[in-house]
């Protein structure tokens, strides 16, 4: 019995520190995503979609977003590590598929008028 308990003590330090780390973690990339959703204008991004495709695309890859420092003012380096990568991911997403989606109904508008156009 006693042993048991001694194995169940160890394995409560040693895998505790562990589980907490990885749930400060997943909390750091929520919190991180919702902030990208919040701080990126996915209007903006479709529009300029529409006006250049190709160069929207690029720069939606390409510019590196960094969160605001006030947010990770007294984190610690995992949690800001972890953020600044969600965060980074989330908003290059956003930027793509706003960009993506303006590229698509720019086409369906250029051809739209063309079609129109023939007609008139």
């Amino acid at each position: 019995m006693k042993k048991l308990f001694k194995v169940m003590l160890v394995v409560n330090l040693v895998a505790m520190p562990l589980i907490f780390n990885l749930r400060a973690q997943s909390n750091a990339c929520a919190q991180a995503e919702a902030d990208a959703k919040a701080d990126v204008n996915k209007t903006m991004w479709i529009g300029i979609g529409c006006v250049a495709p190709v160069l929207g695309i690029v720069i939606a890859n390409v510019v590196e977003p960094t969160p605001p420092s006030s947010r990770l003012l007294g984190k610690s380096k995992e949690y800001i590590a972890t953020y600044t990568d969600c965060y980074s991911k989330k908003v290059k997403s956003i930027r793509t598929s706003g960009t993506i989606t303006g590229c698509v109904l720019g086409t369906i508008g250029w051809v739209a008028c063309c079609v129109l156009a023939l007609f008139i």
